[in-house]
């Protein structure tokens, strides 16, 4: 529009037009254009600082928002090296578990097996207190012969 006034301008100019009134009126529609102008001008100056501000206020939460992710990312990897280690020790209980339940059916397997000889060695003993000439078969055998014959443990009782 300003272009446009500046052409009307010089043409009125080149034109050597002696009409006052049309110049002044002229001058007055392009004081007009230039208040539009001006007015326009300060409206989009307006907006620009607006959108700045708006622009600053995104950079400032987007940087706030970086920064939160960074910590979450971070607790993140704590939490996942955490959770791998007490997998590890879980794992670890399992087999410590698991090997403590072999040892013990072993256990059981050997004390069954000593119960089983020490059975076959009092029927042996038996036998050959019968084969002997006992009269009652080792049942009046007496707590003090028996513990002669014992190896000396500590349980005396």
């Amino acid at each position: 529009a300003g272009d446009r006034a500046g052409a009307e301008a010089m043409s009125w100019l080149t034109s050597g037009s002696s009409d006052y009134g049309a110049a002044a009126k002229h001058v007055e529609q392009l004081m007009i254009e230039r208040e539009d102008f001006i007015a326009a001008s300060k409206a989009q100056t307006s907006r620009v600082q607006e959108l700045e501000q708006q622009l600053l206020s995104v950079s400032e939460m987007r940087d706030t928002l970086a920064e939160q992710n960074a910590t979450q990312l971070l607790l993140i990897e704590q939490l996942s090296a955490s959770s791998e280690s007490k997998s590890q020790l879980i794992d670890k209980l399992q087999s410590t578990m698991r090997c403590m339940w072999g040892v013990q059916l072993e256990l059981q397997r050997k004390a069954a097996e000593i119960s089983e000889l020490s059975q076959e060695g009092s029927g042996l003993l038996e036998s050959l207190d019968g084969m002997l000439g006992s009269k009652d078969a080792g049942q009046n055998a007496s707590r003090e012969e028996t513990q002669k014959c014992l190896p000396d443990s500590g349980l005396d009782g």
